[in-house]
């Protein structure tokens, strides 16, 4: 999972305008809730805008915020982030604004697969990859009260 912290594990996606209700789940493992924590679902849904924010502007922000930098650099390595064009992502036309950011909490009610989906919670031995889409629109999200008080104790 992305972020864990205080018994809560974040997944985060992050999606164009035009593909806001489709995210991309990488793995059976992705949407399965450690043992001892709840597993939450943000979904944030970006437009292209030159007067928005690039994501060198996003990680001096949350430097700024006391985010350590060394956490930064492995969450963009691993989003394949080519430190040595940094100052291509300064162009105008790779700054987003946030449109929307929903959380969800990751129950049976939210669309997966994981391990459970199978007989005897076992993967088919052949299969060696699964990469799915899901669709959130039936999908129910987090109500403000319920959402900032999942935040405040993730950041507890």
């Amino acid at each position: 999972h992305d972020f864990r912290r205080n018994n809560i594990s974040i997944e985060v996606k992050s999606q164009k305008l035009r593909d806001e209700n489709t995210c991309t789940i990488n793995g059976i493992e992705q949407l399965v809730a450690p043992e001892d924590a709840e597993l939450y679902f943000v979904h944030c849904v970006f437009e292209q805008d030159d007067q928005g924010v690039s994501i060198p502007d996003m990680k001096e922000r949350l430097e700024d915020l006391g985010v350590l930098p060394s956490e930064l650099e492995q969450k963009l390595n691993d989003a394949d982030f080519d430190y040595a064009q940094i100052e291509k992502y300064r162009d105008p036309k790779r700054k987003f604004k946030l449109v929307r950011m929903e959380y969800y909490l990751v129950d049976d009610s939210f669309p997966k697969i994981t391990p459970a989906s199978f007989i005897d919670n076992q993967v088919p031995d052949s299969v060696t990859e699964v990469r799915y889409k899901i669709n959130l629109v039936t999908a129910r999200p987090l109500e403000d009260a319920a959402a900032d008080r999942m935040l405040q104790d993730f950041c507890i």
